[in-house]
């Protein structure tokens, strides 16, 4: 269906560009790259079967949440569906020399859908820490959460080094993944709750190198 789709990628980017976090309407929106999120931005839908957006092609990142990594990192998003693309969410920092730390984020009912790579790829940077998810439905991808680690690293504190502390996930489901849970760190990861969720048909739950007591 989304052969010869109109294009809603100019529109949903103004509308971010102008309203910081966007108020997003009922409908469904084909998207042609990937629209770019900054700091303290974010989408907000009408809900999960009532704004849905979709991939034109599965070779980008449907959301690029982006920040330079200077300060702490809030984003924001809820009450969406993203289907198709390379990702759903990726979450990097522009700058590579700082250490960015995404906290205080809230995502709350949000589907994941046919996604070639990932649903949410924490793509190289430095920390993960105080955030909340509250019912995420991840579906048929090939890794649900993603936490991938510079692979040039060798020992020490790096601003890619990746680390992920105190977040909480309650009522979230995995469904049909290949991976529910990569989640690379290179320093010591501890107090992740998984809360009432639920993992279903999945062919790896969990790989956490350096999780204390998840």
């Amino acid at each position: 269906t989304r052969v010869g789709a109109v294009d809603s990628t100019a529109y949903i980017q103004n509308l971010i560009n102008t309203q910081g976090v966007a108020d997003l309407p009922e409908g469904t929106y084909y998207i042609s790259s990937p629209l770019v999120i900054g700091i303290t931005q974010g989408l907000i839908g009408r809900g999960t079967a009532k704004t849905i957006i979709v991939g034109m092609t599965d070779t980008f990142p449907l959301l690029s949440y982006e920040a330079t990594g200077s300060t702490e990192t809030v984003f924001f998003g809820a009450h969406f569906s993203l289907a198709g693309g390379s990702r759903g969410i990726r979450m990097h920092c522009t700058n590579p020399a700082n250490y960015m730390s995404v906290s205080r984020n809230v995502f709350k009912y949000i589907n994941f859908i046919n996604q070639s790579v990932s649903s949410i790829h924490l793509d190289q940077f430095y920390g993960f820490d105080n955030n909340f998810f509250e019912y995420i439905n991840f579906v048929n991808t090939p890794k649900g959460i993603h936490q991938e680690v510079n692979p040039a690293y060798v020992s020490g504190e790096t601003p890619s080094m990746m680390f992920m502390d105190k977040n909480v996930f309650t009522n979230c489901q995995w469904i049909n993944n290949d991976v529910c849970l990569d989640l690379d760190s290179k320093r010591a990861s501890g107090g992740n709750m998984w809360l009432n969720c639920r993992f279903d048909n999945n062919r790896i739950i969990a790989k956490m190198p350096n999780q204390i007591d998840p």
